[in-house]
């Protein structure tokens, strides 16, 4: 749910003189959310990452947060949507020498819940190849030893949608709202999922580390 799955210090260790900006790359654990940047856009993950400038979140993913967080704490609200044991379940492991971790929205034992809020519809094939599930599924694998086979997987795509508001000044404004009922889709992965994603970790690994070296050689 969140738009970054780093801990909520991540970007204050930054201000750390001591380190300098590789050496804090280096200490820091690898997320979906970072191999997810570095294959979209080498510039913006080396900023984000390496840098620590960290991006200005967007009105939709402030309020994503704030739906996760009223999940958590408030059980009246969207009651269709289950709740599980634990929220913001983080879980680290290391694959192939790199460090990872992940925060599973909700979850227990060998269930899994995500949640998703926006307005482009999630569909059963996106919810089936977004390999974020498949980063949880190999962290429950090798840290609990939970074939992939008898994970239970849910995403839930809450839609939203932006609607004018004339605010407290009486100028118009825009706010985000909930436009529909909770979709719900059933997912599962497979041992080869788990071991695809792992290789998929180190090679941006090991990519990250090749750009990191370029930059700094010039």
């Amino acid at each position: 749910m969140t738009y970054s799955d780093q801990p909520e210090d991540f970007y204050a260790s930054f201000s750390d003189d001591t380190k300098d900006p590789v050496s804090r790359w280096e200490d820091m654990p690898q997320s979906w959310s970072q191999v997810n940047a570095w294959e979209s856009s080498r510039p913006t993950w080396y900023r984000s990452y390496v840098l620590g400038q960290k991006p200005r979140p967007t009105p939709a993913m402030v309020f994503g947060n704030v739906v996760g967080d009223r999940l958590a704490s408030d059980p009246t609200y969207l009651p269709s949507i289950p709740r599980l044991k634990t929220f913001e379940r983080t879980i680290k492991d290391v694959w192939q020498g790199v460090r990872v971790i992940g925060h599973i929205d909700n979850s227990e034992d060998n269930i899994i819940h995500e949640f998703k809020t926006g307005v482009t519809p999630w569909t059963q094939r996106k919810v089936d190849h977004h390999r974020q599930l498949d980063v949880y599924t190999a962290l429950l694998w090798n840290t609990h030893k939970i074939n992939p086979k008898d994970i239970v997987i849910k995403l839930f795509w809450i839609p939203t949608n932006q609607v004018v508001v004339v605010n407290e000044e009486g100028n118009y404004d825009t706010e985000i709202v909930i436009s529909g009922d909770p979709v719900v889709f059933e997912t599962q992965r497979t041992m080869f999922d788990v071991l695809h994603i792992m290789s998929d970790f180190e090679i941006a690994h090991n990519g990250m580390t090749q750009y990191i070296a370029e930059r700094h050689s010039r």
